[in-house]
């Protein structure tokens, strides 16, 4: 996933772009080379050093951008735009930065308007906030199983939020979701190629519609909200913009992902969130989470790398 950071505070003499750099090629994206430079690095250093938020993380960051597991890279404002379009159906003018997580190269590449004022423009706590939820996506692919063990409580005290409210299930009820958050976080292993709509409305069949009559109007209503998110991740797994263009389609999904995260966290997610994702790849969850506190498991988390 990919984020930006709007223009917020005056010009910042740290970011005025050197003209004698030494650009290298870093990334061939959607046929265009991008560039990075030791002096983009050095900068994106001292914004985390220099940040609120990202202090209690830095040596992490710092390792992995050592290790060129993080890559800043600069780019034209068309190209970031045109980017978001094809990434997430979505065009805003004002973005300068954005980053997102290359399963194939395994690593983090921070897109940097290489226009002379617009990366001074960037909150550093922002800054930083993107690089973490996008280096949580690289700990969650290269350590799967020690991350899922690591946050495992985290996500099924999400999943029983969400689900609880959005198939209207008594809390003194107790449903045994074990299930459905081990199969959701194999589909992030996979990255939804081993998605299954008939194994995954079966599993949701199993674990919530036995809680109602048959043929009553609960029934009715949760077999309806299953055939929904069923078909939601289905067309996802075709189409990865299906959400963001038919997002009427699914604002009830919307807004108890929204709700699960204030239960959970005792936090309002922030106000960007796509929220969707969270169906089929729980590390999103602790993504999210990371932008709105760093806990001691998301430090321990990029210990694993």
């Amino acid at each position: 996933m990919s984020h930006s950071i709007q223009p917020a505070y005056p010009l910042d003499e740290r970011f005025f772009l050197n003209k004698s750099e030494d650009l290298k090629p870093a990334l061939n994206f959607e046929g265009k080379e991008l560039y990075t430079s030791e002096y983009l690095k050095d900068l994106y250093e001292r914004s985390i050093l220099d940040s609120k938020y990202g202090k209690v993380i830095y040596n992490e960051i710092k390792e992995l951008l050592d290790r060129d597991i993080i890559v800043p890279v600069w780019v034209e404002k068309s190209f970031l735009k045109r980017t978001f379009i094809k990434i997430f159906g979505i065009a805003d003018p004002i973005h300068s930065i954005g980053a997102f997580y290359s399963k194939e190269d395994n690593k983090i590449y921070i897109f940097v308007d290489n226009n002379i004022n617009v990366f001074s423009w960037a909150l550093d706590d922002k800054f930083v906030s993107l690089t973490i939820h996008e280096g949580v996506h690289l700990v969650s692919g290269n350590k799967p199983q020690r991350f899922f063990s690591l946050f495992k409580n985290e996500f099924m005290e999400f999943y029983k939020n969400f689900f609880y409210d959005f198939f209207n299930i008594p809390k003194n009820l107790k449903v045994d979701l074990k299930r459905i958050v081990e199969y959701t976080y194999s589909l992030e292993r996979s990255y939804l190629r081993s998605f299954n709509p008939k194994e995954y409305k079966k599993i949701l069949t199993n674990t919530f519609l036995k809680n109602f009559e048959k043929d009553s109007d609960e029934y009715k209503k949760t077999l309806f909200k299953i055939n929904k998110i069923t078909f939601m991740i289905y067309r996802v797994t075709r189409d990865q913009l299906f959400v963001a263009k038919n997002a009427f389609l699914f604002l009830d999904i919307k807004k108890n992902l929204m709700n699960s995260y204030k239960k959970t966290f005792g936090m309002k997610p922030p106000k960007d969130v796509l929220f969707y994702q969270e169906c089929f790849y729980p590390s999103e969850i602790i993504s999210i989470l990371s932008e709105m506190k760093i806990t001691p498991k998301i430090i321990r988390a990029f210990k694993l790398l």
